[in-house]
């Protein structure tokens, strides 16, 4: 899947979430690459990595209901969740 847009703080988000694999076991794991430039970014510069998807908000930023999508960085201890 593809996803793309602002945060409001002039952070701009493009990127892709790549399904690992195809059996069972694999189905909820993905490769993950996204891509934030602007101003206002928590990084800056491609996050790649591993991401998985959840209906459980992990951080706890606002309580929202899920489902959310998780990426995990690869090169540093940066975690994004989006909903």
């Amino acid at each position: 899947m593809t996803l793309s847009g602002t945060d409001g703080l002039s952070c701009n988000v493009t990127g892709t979430f790549t399904q690992e694999g195809n059996n069972a076991a694999n189905l909820n794991v993905f490769d993950t690459s996204i891509t934030f430039t602007g101003t206002g970014c928590p990084v800056t510069g491609t996050l790649t990595g591993l991401g998985f998807e959840s209906n459980v908000d992990y951080i706890g930023f606002d309580n929202n209901p899920g489902p959310f999508l998780y990426a995990v960085s690869s090169s540093s201890a940066d975690v994004i969740e989006i909903q």
